[in-house]
């Protein structure tokens, strides 16, 4: 998401915390340990945990957030609130409230709704993220570590 300079928001619980940035870059860390790999870089914002959502009619391929696919959305709005981040968009028709946010028990929680919707959608989701092998939060990938799971309505 554009904006005249980045914004961040650091959710946290117990030994958890998740730093989110407006563009939906970010990582997740469990005491000094980092979950997903992140490099601070504000003009790519590259690193992070990602949801994509894929038409599987037209085959149109996007993101819960505005990264990693960094297309601009018809419509998107960021919200901070002190216990969670919501990003709200719109893209080919379909509009997505995406929520993160922590447990009282230190389990991060991502969750894509598709509010006021009728039918089912053509749509498969997924969602990457890159696992470190180091102690901070920055560090060198590991190619075998990126993950994927995936959803299918």
């Amino acid at each position: 998401m554009e904006s005249p300079s980045p914004q961040a928001h650091v959710l946290s619980q117990g030994d958890t915390s998740v730093l989110i940035t407006n563009a939906g870059g970010g990582y997740s860390q469990w005491r000094e340990f980092a979950l997903t790999r992140w490099q601070a870089d504000s003009s790519l914002d590259s690193w992070g945990t990602w949801i994509y959502i894929q038409d599987s009619e037209s085959g149109a391929l996007w993101s819960a957030t505005c990264q990693p696919v960094g297309c601009a959305p018809e419509n998107q709005e960021v919200f901070f609130y002190p216990h969670k981040v919501e990003f709200q968009r719109s893209d080919h028709g379909i509009s997505l409230r995406t929520g993160i946010t922590i447990s009282t028990e230190g389990v991060e929680i991502r969750r894509v709704e598709y509010p006021e919707r009728e039918q089912p959608l053509p749509a498969a989701e997924s969602d990457q993220l890159r696992r470190s092998g180091t102690g901070g939060a920055g560090g060198r990938p590991e190619p075998s570590g990126l993950q994927q799971t995936f959803y299918r309505e």
